[in-house]
């Protein structure tokens, strides 16, 4: 699947004009989330390094690429080892590492309206701490209620069609 869903955003930035000269920034961030357990058994229980990087690009023309790619590798396991029974090798590399395209789209901003394709997150109403509207991207609950709604919403393929519609001189 992820090979597919690269193949998809390659053909989306092929099909816009190889003559529109794309102007590419990248910004992104490294995180560190390290946890120790205090009681019971005392020991290391995370020890993360987060790669969060956003690409984009704007081709010219009101076209714009926007990409979202969120990698880590959690070293704890490795370090020291767990008396757990039931952490088999296939759930411990489950939770070492991660890799997942969060969005990759292209945007195209006209005068009364933008369109958006590919994989992105559509937020259906924001609220601080609760998600009671955002019902459409499901969410990695690897971490449960630690990560950040941004780091466990699961871009969906979507086509988005906003239009601004112009009322009685001003924009609805």
């Amino acid at each position: 699947m992820k090979h597919l869903s690269l193949l998809t955003v390659a053909a989306l930035l092929l099909s816009i004009s190889a003559a529109t000269a794309a102007e590419w920034t990248m910004h992104g961030a490294l995180k560190n989330e390290t946890s120790f357990f205090l009681s019971g058994e005392k020991r290391l229980d995370k020890l993360q390094n987060r790669l969060d990087l956003k690409p984009e690009a704007s081709f010219g023309g009101g076209w714009e690429f926007r990409g979202r790619v969120l990698g880590w590798y959690d070293a704890a396991m490795d370090i020291e080892a767990t008396n757990a029974t039931d952490l088999t090798s296939a759930i411990k590399q489950h939770y070492r590492t991660y890799l997942q395209s969060k969005e990759a789209y292209l945007l195209y901003g006209g005068d009364a309206f933008d369109f958006r394709i590919g994989q992105q997150q559509i937020v259906w109403g924001k609220t601080d701490g609760l998600r009671m509207l955002d019902i459409i991207n499901p969410l990695d609950m690897r971490e449960f209620m630690l990560d950040d709604f941004l780091d466990s919403r699961i871009g969906l393929w979507a086509a988005r069609l906003n239009w601004y519609a112009d009322i009685g001189g001003s924009q609805h």
